[in-house]
């Protein structure tokens, strides 16, 4: 018998209408922000009534990666500064994820921990990048999500060959789909109209070509892409060495980064497959012991040393 396999083409999974579970609020909310002219105050007063998002926009705009010199404690200065386009990329972030943790939570539990890293990393090397990118991490898997829904069958096969056969999901994906999940999630995002400055990211992060605008954010997702599913004992391809040298890293730093991982990981993973990250831009107190957590972007001249 002939086995399986499809050709995934950018059309089908712009088609995608279902991902994520969208409740009444997360719905609400995209009427308001998708309007010609959006009203603020409509905005504010849905969001209010939400703890939950609520929390979730004041944990970003707070994060390292905005370096205000205050906390922001109002909904409504939080959505000025983020803007309707940010917020929208936030409310879909945190409506798929949410939904994701119900039939797929090892991929929400990656990308919570991968985020975390990525905060800390943000922060202790003081790294120039754009404020987007704590949402990307959350969402840079999201392109497993999409060939979930597609196909169920075949993306149960990609695991299996994954498994069985003792190669990166990303091979496995090639073979099934002709594609890899960076670049359907990429797909997806631009589906979303997301901006370049979350969605390219995501591109890249399984990729050795990589735009010199977003060199730095796209090997900061590569390297805790890949220290997070180290940690965990899955299988993945090595950041790209020419991105690493490129971003100035120091890949001497990833074997103790690691093992920082693996102690971290079920810490985070105990918290609740609904949780969201609370310490954006607060790396932890064993992240702040360790040397390779400062000389990790040691040559790269948008760092602090």
């Amino acid at each position: 018998m002939t086995e399986e396999r499809t050709t995934l083409t950018q059309d089908k999974v712009a088609r995608l209408s279902d991902l994520a579970t969208v409740d009444s609020t997360v719905s609400k909310l995209m009427e308001l922000i998708n309007d010609p002219e959006p009203n603020l105050e409509e905005i504010v007063d849905v969001v209010n009534h939400d703890p939950a998002i609520t929390t979730v926009i004041l944990r970003q705009i707070n994060s390292a990666a905005y370096g205000l010199p205050r906390v922001i404690e109002s909904v409504e200065h939080a959505i000025k500064l983020l803007g309707f386009r940010r917020l929208r990329g936030l409310v879909l972030s945190f409506s798929v994820l949410r939904s994701v943790a119900e039939v797929e939570k090892q991929i929400w539990l990656h990308s919570y921990s991968t985020s975390v890293l990525m905060a800390g990393l943000i922060d202790m090397n003081d790294l120039s990048v754009t404020r987007d990118i704590a949402i990307t991490a959350l969402l840079h898997d999201v392109g497993r999500l999409a060939m979930r829904q597609i196909d169920e069958t075949l993306y149960n096969h990609t695991h299996h060959m994954s498994t069985n056969e003792n190669i990166p999901i990303t091979d496995a994906e090639r073979y099934y789909f002709s594609v890899s999940h960076d670049t359907v999630g990429d797909w997806l995002l631009q589906s979303w109209n997301l901006p370049n400055s979350m969605r390219l990211p995501v591109a890249f992060h399984h990729q050795d070509a990589v735009p010199d605008d977003m060199q730095l954010e796209s090997a900061l997702l590569q390297i805790v892409d890949y220290i997070d599913l180290k940690a965990r004992g899955s299988l993945c391809h090595e950041p790209s060495p020419a991105l690493m040298d490129a971003a100035g890293v120091d890949t001497s730093t990833f074997d103790e980064l690691e093992e920082y991982q693996k102690m971290k990981y079920p810490e985070l993973d105990s918290s609740g497959i609904f949780a969201w990250p609370a310490q954006l831009g607060s790396a932890t107190v064993r992240l702040k012991q360790l040397k390779s957590s400062k000389d990790l972007f040691a040559n790269n001249s948008n760092a602090s040393c």
